[in-house]
C-alpha cells in the first residue's frame, strides 16, 4: 500500500451467538486502535465482519494489525471470556524519500574527510538511490576531499514515488604550505605589505625570524632590513617553513 491511500481491513467472525455479546477489537502491534460492538438481539449463530479503515503512513510499515473477537456473556457466562485472535496482517507501506539528520555546516580534514562521513540518512520505500553533487556535477561520496573542495554540496534521494534533496556547506581544512618565491625586492621606506603569505585552513599563524631571532615586521622597510628570513606558518594541522631573501632597494 502507498502512503496516503485509504485501505479497508476486514475481520470475519463466523458462527457467533448471541451477537450482542460480541466485541471485536483491532490492534496495531499492542496498541488498541478500534473497538466494535454489535446491537443485534439475535441468538441464532451468524457470520459477521468488522472493518478497520486506515490511511497508510510510513509509520505503519511492517507493523502488525490484528483483530480480537471476545464474547462477553456476563456473570452467568464462563469465567474465562471466549476469545479468538486473527492472524496478523503486516502491511508494506511505500512512501516518498526523505533526507534526515543532514543540515548546516560541516568541517573535515583534507585527504581524510569524505561526504559519506556526514550523518545524513536517506529514508524511503522502496529504498531510494542516493547521489551527491558539487557544482552541479555528481561526485563519489566515498572519495576523500581535497583543499579545493570547500563549498556547497547537495544530496538527492530518489525512488519511484518522488525525490528529495538538501544542501550542506563543507569547509575542508588542511595544514600550512608556502608557494612563495625565494627572492623579493622591495623599495626602501615602502610600507610593509604581504611579501609571502602561507596557505592553510584555519588561517596559519605566521612568524618571521632573521639570524635565528623572531622579529616583528617593521612599519616600513629600510636598507638594514635586507637579508635572509625564515618564515614559519602553524595551524592545528601542522607547520611549514619557507626561506627567502629580502632585498630592500634604496631609491
Amino acid at each position: 500500500m502507498e502512503e496516503g491511500a485509504e485501505n479497508i481491513l476486514s475481520c470475519d467472525v463466523t458462527n457467533v451467538a448471541p451477537l450482542q455479546a460480541l466485541r471485536v477489537t483491532w490492534y496495531r502491534d499492542d496498541e488498541m486502535v478500534h473497538t466494535q460492538m454489535f446491537n443485534s438481539t439475535s441468538v441464532t449463530p451468524v457470520n459477521v465482519s468488522s472493518t478497520l479503515s486506515i490511511t497508510a503512513v510510513k509509520g505503519d510499515n511492517l507493523k502488525h494489525f490484528r483483530c480480537q473477537a471476545e464474547l462477553h456473556l456476563g456473570p452467568n457466562g464462563p469465567e474465562l471470556i471466549p476469545t479468538v485472535n486473527s492472524l496478523a496482517f503486516t502491511p508494506v507501506v511505500l512512501y516518498r524519500p526523505t533526507v534526515e539528520g543532514c543540515a548546516g555546516n560541516y568541517t573535515g580534514v583534507e585527504h581524510v574527510f569524505s561526504m559519506d562521513w556526514l550523518p545524513c540518512r536517506a529514508d524511503g520505500n522502496p529504498p531510494p538511490t542516493v547521489q551527491w553533487f558539487y557544482e552541479e556535477q555528481e561526485i563519489n561520496a566515498s572519495e576523500p576531499l581535497t583543499r579545493t573542495g570547500s563549498g556547497q554540496y547537495t544530496v538527492e534521494v530518489v525512488n519511484r514515488l518522488g525525490r528529495a534533496s538538501t544542501s550542506v556547506y563543507v569547509t575542508v581544512e588542511y595544514g600550512p604550505s608556502f608557494t612563495c618565491d625565494q627572492h623579493y625586492e622591495i623599495k626602501d621606506d615602502a610600507q610593509v605589505q604581504s611579501v609571502c603569505e602561507p596557505e592553510g585552513v584555519p588561517p596559519p599563524v605566521l612568524t618571521w625570524t632573521k639570524n635565528g631571532v623572531t622579529i616583528t615586521t617593521p612599519p616600513r622597510w629600510t636598507k638594514d632590513d635586507s637579508g635572509n628570513y625564515l618564515l614559519r606558518a602553524t595551524n592545528k594541522h601542522g607547520t611549514d617553513s619557507h626561506g627567502l631573501y629580502l632585498d630592500v632597494l634604496c631609491m
